[in-house]
């Protein structure tokens, strides 16, 4: 990659000598670009950014900053901002000695001081509100001051474990357009952490997906969402049906399986042969009551339960075998059609549907 900014080499880090958090981490950011570490609980993705932050220490491997090793660099020496989710501001100090703290330890003159905290307030839309008491902010306000502090001295890097979990959902959405911009603004680099898949697609320019300390795939937001490269980072980033299948056959990078309710064709992403095979098809891509000459996949179905949801209506069907599948129509579809123990087809093109080699 050109012109990276960070870069994990071969990193490990256990705790205990025997549960591996992070195995074998090789990942590159690029320099102004907006990478997020997405993953549940346990995943390995805050240890990754500790390390990088350097309030966690590798247990092999190296991590690259600006092409120098830091793995043995203590934080404050890394020349990054870090913006944690609890805010972590002084409550006794104004707004503008929050953001004067970074720069006095640098030693910066009053004036420079003075002249980076309007700059930066005015950054992040809080212009004038230097001498507010921070108990006496929002708790929006308070993770953008966090984010101003996180600046203000202009670092090559800044690093956010998941800033904005502890917001509503407005607000929420909200600050990671705010948060966006201001990336965008500043052509900073930032390595964000999140739990939260729309919080990632929406924010990031690509995404790494962890699990169990593994990095699964790391796409663009696009990419990852429509040609997933494993059937975890299928079945994790978005809704999917994912089902079983067995192989008939395979070759030119499609295939033929066998379901629940009979033949499947589907793009082969790892499978060959035969063998077990794991399935997934959005359900924004099945159609109801599909031209046949559209699609290559016809299901009868009966429908469950049909869900509303204001902009989409999601609806839960069976299929032979009791196998369960779902479907999302926009609120422009005729719902008549989709009564309680209506029977009728849906269907999917091969091209929507991506076939896994099974795990054992």
């Amino acid at each position: 990659m050109q012109d990276t900014i960070v870069s994990f080499v071969g990193v490990t880090k256990t705790y205990d000598g025997q549960t591996v958090v992070v195995d074998d981490l090789n990942l590159q950011v690029a320099r102004g670009e907006f990478l997020t570490l997405l993953g549940s609980s346990g995943s390995g993705k805050t240890t990754s950014l500790m390390m990088v932050a350097g309030f966690e220490v590798p247990t092999s491997g190296e991590i690259l900053l600006d092409g120098r090793p830091v793995t043995r660099v203590p934080p404050y020496k890394r020349n990054l901002g870090v913006v944690f989710q609890n805010y972590a501001l002084f409550p006794h100090m104004t707004v503008g000695q929050n953001l004067a703290f970074p720069l006095e330890a640098r030693k910066l003159p009053k004036a420079d001081i003075a002249r980076k905290i309007e700059r930066t307030l005015d950054v992040v839309r809080l212009k004038g509100y230097a001498d507010r008491k921070v108990t006496q902010l929002s708790g929006g306000q308070q993770q953008r001051i966090a984010l101003a502090r996180a600046l203000i001295f202009d670092p090559s890097l800044v690093v956010m474990d998941e800033p904005l979990a502890a917001l509503d959902r407005q607000l929420r959405e909200a600050l990671q357009y705010e948060i966006k911009r201001i990336h965008k603004e500043l052509g900073i680099s930032v390595i964000y952490v999140t739990h939260d898949q729309g919080e990632a697609l929406t924010m990031s320019d690509r995404i790494a997906v962890m699990e169990k300390g593994r990095v699964e795939q790391v796409a663009a937001p696009s990419d990852l969402y429509e040609q997933p490269a494993t059937a975890f980072v299928a079945g994790f980033v978005g809704e999917n049906n994912m089902f079983k299948a067995r192989v008939i056959s395979a070759q030119d990078g499609g295939c033929v399986l066998g379901a629940a309710w009979g033949e499947v064709r589907a793009l082969s992403v790892d499978v060959a042969g035969d063998g077990d095979a794991v399935c997934s098809v959005r359900p924004e891509r099945i159609l109801i009551e599909p031209n046949s000459a559209d699609v290559e996949n016809i299901v009868d179905v009966q429908i469950q339960d049909v869900v509303y949801l204001g902009d989409q209506a999601r609806i839960h069907m069976r299929a032979a075998n009791d196998a369960a599948l779902v479907a999302k129509v926009p609120n422009n579809f005729d719902m008549r059609k989709l009564a309680v123990d209506e029977r009728l087809k849906i269907g999917w093109r091969a091209a929507d549907c991506r076939a896994f080699k099974a795990l054992h």
